[in-house]
């Protein structure tokens, strides 16, 4: 009892605010980028659903989602994201439009996220993390 006493409070009582974005957003045609949509709530009380209205050419899988608390002062804040694999067939731009989600019983809305996709050598690949074992007996 003692320890749940010393945890800080789970701040659920502020605004419900919504952040999408693409990662990186800028990619070259057939390039992997990432759709993530975050809220600032416990994960349980997101009414998602996964199906996103992408555009023509743009192809988004759901991919992973879940729930941190960060702390924040004297108390802890729920983020949750949902996260989607975005590829795109052509060169252009091309635009998840805004959305609703219930939170909470409250209707919540997700802006729009724009990706950019290039033709050519001036688009960036996508970090790909690298991990090296070092051999023993």
């Amino acid at each position: 009892m003692s320890l749940m006493l010393s945890q800080p409070k789970i701040d659920v009582g502020a605004p419900v605010t919504a952040i999408a974005w693409f990662d990186p957003p800028v990619v070259g045609p057939g390039q992997l980028s990432f759709y993530r949509v975050t809220f600032n709530a416990l994960e349980e009380s997101i009414e998602w659903n996964p199906e996103v209205g992408a555009p023509p050419g743009l192809e988004l899988k759901a991919g992973a989602h879940g729930q941190v608390l960060q702390p924040v002062g004297v108390t802890i804040e729920p983020r949750t994201s949902f996260n989607y694999r975005a590829r795109p067939s052509a060169a252009g731009d091309f635009s998840v439009p805004q959305f609703t989600v219930t939170v909470s019983g409250k209707p919540i809305v997700v802006p729009a996220a724009a990706l950019r996709v290039v033709a050519g050598a001036a688009a960036p690949a996508p970090l790909q993390p690298v991990l090296e074992t070092p051999i023993t007996n």
